[in-house]
């Protein structure tokens, strides 16, 4: 099993970058195929620290960590719906 560290930024470096998790998707079952597996972290990229940047200034730190936090199990349901069955 491999664990691969899929950051934010690049899922969403401005948008959602559809031609990146195509190719991404790609490579995963590629692998998958030969008996692989994965477990993927993604990350909240820029996005995250855009929120957390301007929560902090108008709320606590803990409060907008915690907010912030909320925002990456997007970008973990994203790949998952790229990989349909093969994933959960």
């Amino acid at each position: 099993m491999k664990v691969l560290s899929l950051g934010g930024s690049l899922i969403v470096p401005e948008s959602i970058d559809t031609e990146y998790l195509i190719q991404f998707k790609e490579f995963v079952l590629r692998h998958v195929d030969q008996g692989e597996k994965f477990v993927i972290i993604c990350g909240g990229g820029k996005v995250c620290r855009n929120y957390y940047a301007a929560l902090n200034i108008i709320t606590l730190s803990s409060f907008a960590f915690c907010l912030v936090m909320q925002r990456i199990p997007l970008s973990s349901r994203i790949i998952q719906r790229r990989l349909r069955l093969k994933a959960f």
